[in-house]
Parts: C-alpha cells; sequence; structure tokens
C-alpha cells in the first residue's frame, strides 16, 4: 500500500458513522441543509483521511473536528450573504443575474490578451487569470515567485494606464 491509498478501513468506519455525523450537524447547524452538509462531510473526511491519527483520539473525535469544520465554511457564506443582501434584495436580483455580454467588450477584452500575449509578463497575467497559481508559473518559467509577482505587477500598471 502506497501512502496515496485509503485504507479500506478508513471508508468502512466513516459508512457506519453516517448516523453520528448527521446528528452531531443536527445539533450545531440549521436543519434545512442537513443531507447536503452530510455529503460535503463525508467527501471532506474522504479529502482529509491522512490526516486522522488513530491515536490522537477516537474516530469520532476526528470527525466531529471535519463536521465543524464544513459547518463553519457554511455559516460564513450566509454570514456574507446576510451581510450584502438582505432577503427581499435576493428576490429582486434573481432575474438579472447574469447579463448577456456585449459584443464590444468581448472585442476589447480579446484585443487586451492578444496584447498581453506579446510579452512575457503579460502571458504571466493571462495564465494567472485563467486560474494558474503564481508559484506554478515561477516553476514553470524556472524563476522565483517573487520575480513573476514583479513582472505580473508590472503588467497590471501597463493595463491600468490604459484603462
Amino acid at each position: 500500500m502506497t501512502t496515496n491509498e485509503r485504507p479500506a478501513e478508513f471508508d468502512q468506519k466513516l459508512e457506519a458513522h453516517i448516523d453520528y455525523i448527521k446528528n452531531f450537524i443536527r445539533k450545531i447547524a440549521p436543519q434545512e441543509n442537513l443531507e447536503e452538509v452530510t455529503q460535503d462531510v463525508m467527501l471532506y473526511a474522504l479529502e482529509k483521511w491522512h490526516l486522522y491519527r488513530p491515536d490522537d483520539g477516537g474516530f469520532g473525535t476526528w470527525l466531529s473536528w471535519q463536521v465543524r469544520t464544513v459547518v463553519e465554511g457554511y455559516r460564513g457564506k450566509a454570514k456574507t450573504r446576510r451581510k450584502y443582501f438582505s432577503e427581499a434584495d435576493v428576490g429582486e436580483l434573481l432575474p438579472f443575474r447574469s447579463t448577456e455580454p456585449q459584443q464590444e467588450n468581448i472585442v476589447m477584452a480579446a484585443q487586451m490578451v492578444r496584447k498581453l500575449s506579446r510579452s512575457r509578463g503579460g502571458r504571466m497575467l493571462v495564465r494567472l487569470a485563467a486560474g494558474e497559481r503564481m508559484y506554478e508559473i515561477a516553476a514553470r518559467r524556472k524563476i522565483s515567485h517573487q520575480r513573476v509577482e514583479q513582472l505580473i505587477s508590472k503588467e497590471r500598471k501597463k493595463i491600468q494606464k490604459v484603462a
């Protein structure tokens, strides 16, 4: 067994603790999302299985901390929604959640990406915008993370001057 393989007994323990997870969620979270939160806890626990140490306490104790982490994430999202939108605002804004892109904006964005692709820093900025992380860009270019940050910052300043 390699270190990346999850032991079968871990999966069995997790399945055996489904009722424990649901009961624990009922104690600390609202009931409307019980099944969704339960599934998220299961996925989170499967993702973090390598952090479980049998000698540090029982499986239930470890699992309760995973439940708390997931529930706290839900609370943070709800708090953000309440902070920026009232219930009336959300109902009024639903029809306007997205707008059709305007052709002029699409053309301008395509031109900007084309211009950015001409320089080294611009290509890095495009990669960053596509979701690549700075350390990944640095590793690919064989330069330091700080240098990537400097080049991207320089390109951003050029864009701000144009805009």
